[in-house]
């Protein structure tokens, strides 16, 4: 990140300031060269006195000192001028050429302003002339020091810009620093811009390609230009994703991150990085088709059972936002009941050491409970670690249901088929015997007791086949008028024994038409076959609106056999078949309703149906 009051950029060769310790206070180990041993000795050992950072090691000719400089580092080479061999100015000509800038201060007794010039000429860092006294060894410490620091500090900011230099040419994208302009005039752009854009810096620089013009998606333009203002404006970074146009033509997600260059409060200019995101942006989408997209409820859990996510479909489930629930504990979340806090505490303990755990339970949503098909995966790190916790859970309630219905019918068909094997084997036997009778005797009534059977097995066909059929579960419903509906099947099973009353005025009730319609039906025909001449059957709503009833004024069923009535087969009489009642609890339990028999207002029958919360054909008012 860049300071905000900075002004200097960080890419720019001679413009960097780096890291370089101003106060640094580390040893300087200085090589004195000069042939005079004597004078060798004496201007090492004042140095050392003058200064305790100054570690002087002597040589007494400059073919010795190189030799020395070729085997030791040293921060810094005094040398006399006149000496036998080679002298000052031929020993620097080697130094400059073996170590570069290194400083290099020339103390001799021959001063003239030919050798002063030639020095400057070679490069000397410093030239000082021999005289007598001590306070000579004390600039000479001081103009080391200085020399060294200036030398150091050199070094250290070429080191930092190679190192920086290399990091820029190794950045995975485009380093940039543009002015504060909606055209993003740019001052300097890495070479990776070729790479990212298919364009070459040069272009970008010189203006010959815009940043803004042809290389921002003309859709993301605004957008960029107007969060980056925002950051800018409070002096923060900014970070945004946009889609570049590359030199041909291929569209691209980049990320962008930078801020602004402050000096004094004034905004010179914006520096940064885009880097090609493209593929991350591929695999978001593609996470976020996976997580986001389907019917199951996902998330992710830190291995305590902390949420750190949770897709669309949870959330809509229980209908509350993202925030009501990242961050809270899983089993504290409203999703699960207080009965089943525990059991998911208990999960995902196991879940957070390795194991994979599923099981079912109910999750409450914000209209309705839900049974989930409910497991626990753990991911691990590269060590081996549980990090990270997927939850997932499968709506199988409907399934659930379906399964039960399933083995619903499948006992109905074998109700049925046992209804088949026993209830037609009497009258099927009897049709038999009479028929052989008739044979043998020709007697008119054994071909009566024949066709008599043979009307009993039509029957209970006809009713065995109505109990298998209206037993299955009712899919589509449809609001019906219960009078129009009462009085359809009363028109179906009229007698002038009985005399029907409705009393359901506008009511509807939402229903298979047809099914409800054999429920009435059978129970009108059941209140006029045993309820006695001149009865009166009423059919209304029960008080407290959430079903009806039908009862009559005749002798009514003992409390006893009050449950058995809905028998397969349950008669009182000869002539029924004992179907009629069975079926119409198939009926109302198709519905999702449920039936009861029990005393009328006049001490008859009575048979309450009442719909049940939530199920098809609640009961609603028309008025």
């Amino acid at each position: 990140m860049f300071d905000r009051h900075r002004s200097a950029s960080w890419y720019q060769p001679g413009r960097w300031r780096g890291d370089v310790d101003a106060s640094d206070e580390s040893p300087i180990d200085v090589l004195c060269v000069d042939d005079d041993p004597d004078f060798a000795a004496t201007m090492a050992r004042f140095l050392e006195r003058e200064s305790d950072r100054l570690e002087t090691t002597t040589a007494n000719s400059a073919s010795e000192g190189l030799e020395l400089l070729s085997n030791t580092p040293f921060d810094c080479v005094v040398s006399d001028y006149d000496m036998p061999g080679m002298d000052g100015l031929a020993f620097l000509d080697r130094v400059r050429s073996m170590h570069g800038d290194l400083p290099f201060l020339l103390v001799t007794g021959k001063g003239s302003e030919e050798i002063a010039g030639k020095a400057i000429q070679e490069g000397v860092t410093g030239y000082l002339q021999k005289s007598t006294g001590t306070d000579q060894f004390t600039v000479l410490a001081n103009r080391i020091e200085r020399a060294t620091a200036e030398f150091r500090t050199k070094r250290a900011l070429a080191e930092s810009e190679r190192r920086y230099a290399t990091l820029i040419r190794n950045v995975p994208g485009m380093v940039y620093r543009c002015e504060n302009d909606e055209d993003w005039p740019m001052s300097f752009v890495s070479d990776g811009c070729r790479d990212l854009t298919g364009h070459d810096a040069t272009s970008l620089e010189a203006g010959t390609v815009s940043y803004a013009r042809d290389v921002i998606h003309p859709d993301d333009r605004a957008g960029v230009w107007g969060t980056v203002q925002d950051r800018v404006a409070t002096g923060d970074p900014y970070e945004l994703t946009y889609r570049i146009q590359t030199r041909d033509g291929s569209v691209r997600w980049v990320s962008d991150r930078g801020r602004g260059v402050f000096a004094d409060d004034e905004l010179l200019a914006l520096e940064g990085v885009v880097i090609d995101v493209t593929d991350i942006k591929r695999r978001e989408r593609r996470f976020e088709a996976i997580f986001n997209q389907t019917f199951q409820f996902m998330g992710l859990l830190e291995p305590d059972g902390t949420i750190l996510e949770a897709n669309e479909t949870a959330l809509e489930f229980g209908g509350f936002d993202r925030d009501a629930v990242v961050g809270r504990l899983l089993w504290e979340t409203p999703w699960f009941p207080p009965e089943e806090a525990e059991q998911v505490r208990e999960l995902v303990d196991r879940a957070s050491r390795g194991d994979f755990v599923r099981t079912q339970m109910d999750v409450q949503g914000h209209d309705r409970v839900a049974r989930i098909d409910f497991s626990l995966r753990p991911v691990t790190d590269e060590e081996g670690e549980v990090d990270l916790l997927v939850p997932e859970g499968r709506d199988i309630t409907e399934l659930r249901e379906r399964e039960r219905e399933l083995r619903r019918q499948n006992d109905r068909l074998d109700e049925f088929a046992s209804a088949v094997s026993h209830d037609l084997r009497n009258p099927l036997m009897v049709a038999q015997a009479s028929l052989r009778l008739a044979r043998e005797h020709g007697d008119p009534e054994h071909f009566d007791r024949a066709e008599a059977a043979h009307e009993r097995i039509e029957a209970l066909i006809d009713d065995l086949l109505t109990f298998a059929r209206e037993g299955q579960r009712v899919e589509q419903t449809d609001p019906v008028a219960l009078e129009a509906l009462v009085e359809a099947a009363w028109g179906t099973v009229r007698s002038s024994r009985a005399e029907l009353v409705i009393e359901t005025g506008e009511y509807v009730v939402e229903a298979d038409e047809l099914r409800l319609r054999q429920l009435f039906e059978n129970l009108l025909a059941n209140a006029v076959q045993y309820a006695g001449d001149k009865a009166t059957i009423r059919v209304g709503l029960l008080d407290d609106g959430r079903g009806f009833f039908v009862e009559d004024d005749g002798p009514g069923i003992p409390e006893s056999e009050r449950e058995k009535v809905f028998d397969r087969g349950y008669s009182t009489g000869t002539q029924g078949t004992g179907f009629g009642l069975s079926i119409v609890e198939s009926i109302a339990e198709a519905h999702g309703w449920t039936i009861t028999a029990t005393d009328g207002e006049d001490g008859g029958a009575r048979f309450e149906v009442v719909v049940v919360d939530g199920a098809d054909g609640s009961v609603r008012s028309g008025n």
